[in-house]
């Protein structure tokens, strides 16, 4: 299936995963939420390659630029997040994996699934 972060499959993921993990807080730290998806929706290490690891960072920065411009989470079981803290070094770390999309570098194993950019610039993710 083909799609962008949040609208994705796996973008599906990543809110369920928020949802359960973050209920019975009003608060997302960036860095928490990252080493919490560690080894779940993200790798443990930075450079393992994956197109759900891909897609979970895209959907994290959806995610981040949604409540920073509007200052809330428009999607129904993120509601209640009233505070989206960041530090740079969680910011740096989203940065370096969107760089490595945007620049369709191959993992360990020398693969990186399918990417394509849309006319607007933004990203698409396809596993066909």
């Amino acid at each position: 299936m083909g799609g962008m972060g949040l609208e994705s499959d796996e973008g599906l993921d990543v809110i369920c995963f928020l949802e359960r993990e973050y209920s019975d807080t009003n608060e997302f730290n960036l860095s928490k939420v990252i080493e919490s998806m560690k080894g779940e929706l993200l790798g443990n290490d930075i450079d393992e390659i994956d197109f759900l690891y891909d897609n979970t960072v895209i959907a994290l920065s959806e995610l981040y630029f949604e409540f920073k411009d509007c200052g809330a989470l428009n999607i129904e079981g993120l509601k209640h997040i009233k505070n989206f803290t960041v530090d740079q070094e969680s910011l740096q770390w989203i940065h370096k994996r969107l760089q490595s999309i945007k620049n369709n570098e191959p993992g360990k194993d020398g693969i990186r699934e399918n990417l394509i950019f849309g006319k607007s610039g933004k990203i698409i993710l396809t596993n066909e």
